[in-house]
Formats: structure tokens, sequence, C-alpha cells
């Protein structure tokens, strides 16, 4: 039945497959899928006819609770986090030890200025020293680009985890 029909003329992937004349997939989301809202990341590629014209896209949507089950198992240290944003930086999934007083909520583009900032000047990969926007805690923090997609993936570990040795020892030589 024609009602039963769902458009994707309008979502982000389906145009940037049409209009991006990218050599690879695009890589779209997190975005909320028409039937049934589930969170999801979308994969496309566009479809050409013989003549080379557009035809089309054949996409696949990964289920975001599937992305954050590979978060699961990595050691985060007491108040370490692991986080992967998508398009724009939208949150895709967020794993942080012992869970955060405040929930993150999918598809939320708070992020740190000193993340903004080392994206605009390393947009590949890097490091830096931040308080998380999501949840105050300074975390000394490693970013890398998936190839060529909006996928950025960043693990961080509490400065207090990372140094509190450090600090300790220097504690204990300055009594001495």
């Amino acid at each position: 039945a024609e009602s039963s029909r769902i458009e994707i003329g309008d979502r982000e992937f389906f145009l940037l497959a049409r209009d991006g004349g990218l050599p690879g997939p695009v890589i779209s989301g997190p975005m909320q899928t028409r039937i049934g809202q589930h969170w999801v990341v979308v994969v496309a590629r566009p479809l050409r006819d013989a003549s080379g014209r557009f035809a089309g896209v054949a996409f696949a949507s990964l289920d975001l609770a599937r992305i954050a089950l590979l978060l699961e198992g990595v050691d985060l240290g007491r108040a370490g986090a692991l986080t992967v944003r998508g398009s724009d930086l939208a949150l895709v999934a967020r794993r942080s030890a012992g869970g955060s007083a405040v929930p993150a909520q999918i598809g939320s583009r708070n992020v740190s200025a000193e993340l903004q900032q080392v994206l605009a000047s390393r947009p590949d990969g890097g490091h830096y020293v931040a308080r998380t926007a999501l949840d105050g805690i300074e975390r000394v923090n490693a970013y890398r680009r998936v190839g060529s997609s909006p996928i950025v993936v960043l693990a961080g570990l509490a400065t207090d985890d990372f140094l509190g040795a450090w600090r300790a020892q220097t504690r204990e030589a300055v009594a001495l």
C-alpha cells in the first residue's frame, strides 16, 4: 500500500550519496529510524545506472546498541571514558567507568572547547587534556577519525588515574 512507503530522499545519507560524488561509502548519523525509532548509524553507497546517472542508494543501518557493545570490556581505570561520535560530533555511544550521574544523550553535540580546537587543527587524530563537557572530569584524551568518515573515537583516562601514582611518589619524596 502507498501509505506504508517510507521516504528516505530527505535523509542526510541519501543526499550525500546523491550529491557528494564521493568514491567510497557515505557514513551518516546517529539518527532515528522512521520505523521503530531505533538509533542507528547509516552506511550508504550510491547506485548508478549504465550511463552513470544516480539511480538510488544501497544502505545498511548499524544499530547503536551493537556499537555500544563494542565498548564493553575496555579497562577505563576508575574514571575513564570511551566515546564514539558521528556526523557533526553527535554522540553515537559512550561508556564511562562507574557510569556518570547524568547519562549521555544520543545525538548530543555537547563537547569541550578543547576538543573542537584540536579537531580543527588535527582532524584525523591526536590527543589533548580537557574537562569532559558531559561529566566535568578532567581526562587525558586520545582520538582517531575512522578513515575519511565523520566517525571519531575518543578514549580518555582521568588525570587523577593517569597521574595518581606520580603524584603519590612526589608527595612521598617531598615528605622525605
